[in-house]
């Protein structure tokens, strides 16, 4: 399939072998980084970034010094989460980039390895009146922050970047930057992070506030399961849905009246989802709850989802 003539083929073998441990793999995928279509090298570029294997630093930093038309944001991205120091002097010219993307996740690599060279430029972009350098700036952070949590290299160190974020989650007038700031600091455990995630559930823009419990909670889980609690009460609905989804997540058997209060909140969508948070627990705890849910005048599918999760714990 590598070897076939068409792209898409070879991309998607390219992925089926990405998630495959070994030397080997990682030598086919540095061999991509000569394929003839441009496609085929940035999903190699991507990839090289989940093998933890420094082999591949000298091929992706002589790929980005080849100027490529596509994928040297990725190849950026990828030498920030497995090189080190030694990377930061290759990646500093990508800031003078013709491309916009290829700029910012340069600007985010270096933040990654704990330099704040593209700090400045950050600011810019923040806040340009062009909208795509405001997404392409927050959306890069935010997707640091989130493959974080299972690659910790992939974290923003640089602690001025991170007071930058803090300082557009409190403050931007962009209801979208502070949604995605919120969840650029995902999986930072420093209490000024997290004190700063605790403002933000008071924000008044749509979306913000469960974003910044979502944050929380993937920062510190007892903290963000106490914030859940207290968003039981929110006004919002999704701010309601995101508790109810958080305290699954920790299924703490103490929850468990909190939760199932939710099944008589008057939107179908909070009881949905109080249903699959009192499905993570075990079934002599919440069975009785349920088959209340399934046989009551509630929607049908209220009643269905009690039903289904009814039978997936008798299993």
């Amino acid at each position: 399939m590598l070897s076939s003539e068409f792209v898409a083929t070879r991309v998607t073998a390219a992925q089926s072998i990405g998630g495959i441990e070994g030397q080997a793999v990682t030598d086919i995928l540095i061999g991509l980084l000569r394929d003839k279509d441009a496609q085929v090298q940035a999903a190699a570029a991507r990839l090289l970034g989940y093998r933890n294997d420094e082999r591949a630093v000298a091929p992706l930093m002589k790929f980005l010094k080849s100027d490529p038309t596509y994928g040297g944001e990725k190849a950026a991205t990828s030498l920030g989460i497995l090189g080190d120091a030694g990377v930061i002097e290759s990646l500093k010219p990508l800031l003078e980039s013709s491309r916009l993307d290829v700029k910012v996740h340069a600007a985010v690599s270096l933040a990654r390895l704990n330099d704040s060279s593209g700090l400045n430029q950050m600011r810019v972009w923040i806040n340009s009146r062009d909208r795509t350098q405001r997404s392409t700036l927050y959306y890069a952070l935010s997707g640091a922050a989130s493959s974080s949590l299972t690659r910790p290299k992939s974290r923003i160190r640089n602690p001025e970047v991170l007071a930058f974020i803090r300082e557009q989650l409190s403050s931007h007038t962009d209801r979208s930057v502070r949604l995605y700031m919120a969840l650029a600091l995902q999986g930072q455990q420093d209490q000024t992070n997290i004190q700063a995630l605790k403002a933000a559930t008071n924000d008044k823009g749509p979306g913000v506030r469960d974003n910044a419990l979502h944050a929380l909670f993937y920062c510190d889980k007892q903290q963000g399961r106490v914030a859940a609690i207290e968003a039981l009460d929110d006004k919002a609905e999704n701010m309601q849905r995101k508790a109810l989804y958080l305290l699954g997540e920790v299924a703490n058997e103490s929850d468990v009246d909190l939760i199932a209060a939710k099944l008589q909140s008057p939107a179908e969508s909070v009881r949905l989802v109080a249903i699959s948070a009192l499905s993570k627990f075990p079934k002599s705890l919440v069975a009785e709850r349920l088959k209340a849910a399934e046989s009551s005048k509630s929607s049908p599918r209220v009643r269905a989802k009690a039903r289904a999760v009814l039978s997936e714990l008798s299993d």
